[in-house]
């Protein structure tokens, strides 16, 4: 729970209606610290999984591309053999 104190008036000469409040500190309490304990571990749940998602998807692309590279040597070895002159017998 906050403390609120008066306002004071100033005591400067040229600021005789200037009102002057009190900074407030923010009090460490146990609800403060269980809350700054959930963000630091939401922070590194967050990490971990993306991560594991990182990892997940390079060896999603690494199948992708050796399937792809496969599929072009396929083609290649078709047009090269359709190219090749047969011989008649």
């Amino acid at each position: 729970m906050r403390c609120v104190k008066e306002r004071n008036k100033r005591k400067r000469p040229k600021d005789e209606d200037g009102i002057c409040s009190p900074k407030l500190q923010r009090l460490v309490t146990p609800l403060r610290l269980q809350r700054k304990h959930g963000r630091i571990s939401d922070k590194k749940k967050r990490i971990t999984k993306s991560k594991a998602e990182a990892v997940k998807y390079q060896n999603l692309f690494a199948t992708r591309l050796k399937e792809h590279r496969e599929s072009l040597v396929k083609k290649r070895s078709r047009l090269s053999f359709a190219l090749t002159p047969s011989i008649v017998a």
